[in-house]
C-alpha cells in the first residue's frame, strides 16, 4: 500500500523519505514489511502521503507504540511533545 502510495505521486524513495522525515531506508523496510513504524511515524507518513482513512487506519494499526521516535526513553523534542 505504501509503495503505491509513493509510486503514485511520482515520488522516490528519497523524496518520499524526505516528505516524511524517516530515511530512505526506513521507507523501504516499511514498504517491504520488515519493520512496522512508530505512532508517530505512521502519523508522518499519514500526513505526508496524505492518506485516505482507510489506508492511514491501516497503517495506524500496523504501528508499535513506545518504539523509535515514540519511545519513552528517547530525549528528542519530538518524543518530549514540543
Amino acid at each position: 500500500m505504501l509503495a503505491d502510495a509513493r509510486r503514485g505521486r511520482g515520488w522516490s524513495l528519497r523524496e518520499a523519505g524526505r516528505r516524511a522525515g524517516v530515511t530512505p531506508g526506513t521507507i523501504v523496510h516499511l514498504e517491504k514489511a520488515r519493520r512496522a513504524p512508530s505512532i508517530l511515524v505512521a502519523e508522518d507518513i499519514i500526513d505526508a502521503y496524505e492518506l485516505p482513512n482507510d489506508c492511514a487506519e491501516m497503517l495506524r494499526s500496523a504501528a508499535v507504540t513506545d518504539a523509535g521516535r515514540s519511545y519513552p526513553g528517547r530525549s528528542s523534542k519530538r518524543a518530549r511533545g514540543r
